[in-house]
């Protein structure tokens, strides 16, 4: 003989949640708690009604979390209402370098000598210019061309997706 014991419960399976994300932007999500972020990230969990963070799942394996494109999280069903888990799929924006600006400059003159505007106290800043200012190698790598010989030059400003910044600026 075999004896085998069924537990019968209430709880509901996760995996049929209802589930709504938000895009988020990078600026509005760095630095945050995990369960800070899902909040952020989570427009709406929903099984017979609105699910709560805390009182019915909680959140874990989250990837992507610190940069800018496509990421994932867990939730999992706290207590004996909900059980399982399910993962959700998300997206992080940045901000694109078209709306970066650089303070003014003038012409300059030939030196024949490299130019270089960063070397030459032109700042990139996003938003203000004193509180926005962005420094190359952290939110943008920059190349230059032409910037040798008499003529018009130009400087690449390149996003780095990982410090919220995407796409390309020519100046």
């Amino acid at each position: 003989t075999v004896n085998k014991t069924y537990v019968v419960t209430d709880a509901v399976a996760l995996s049929k949640a209802k589930v709504k994300v938000n895009k988020v932007a990078w600026k509005d999500v760095e630095n945050l708690s995990d369960d800070e972020f899902a909040e952020k990230v989570i427009k709406s969990i929903k099984i017979n009604g609105d699910l709560e963070l805390g009182t019915d799942y909680r959140v874990t394996n989250i990837t992507n979390k610190d940069t800018v494109g496509n990421g994932c999280l867990t939730i999992e069903g706290i207590e004996d209402k909900y059980v399982g888990s399910k993962t959700i799929a998300y997206t992080i924006t940045g901000t694109a370098m078209s709306k970066v600006k650089t303070t003014k400059f003038g012409k300059f003159a030939y030196t024949g000598d490299a130019i270089k505007l960063l070397d030459e106290g032109v700042s990139v800043y996003y938003g203000n210019e004193e509180e926005g200012l962005l420094a190359e190698g952290t939110q943008f790598d920059v190349e230059y061309v032409k910037n040798i010989n008499k003529g018009t030059a130009t400087m690449i400003l390149r996003g780095r997706p990982e410090e919220g910044f995407t796409g390309v600026k020519k100046v």
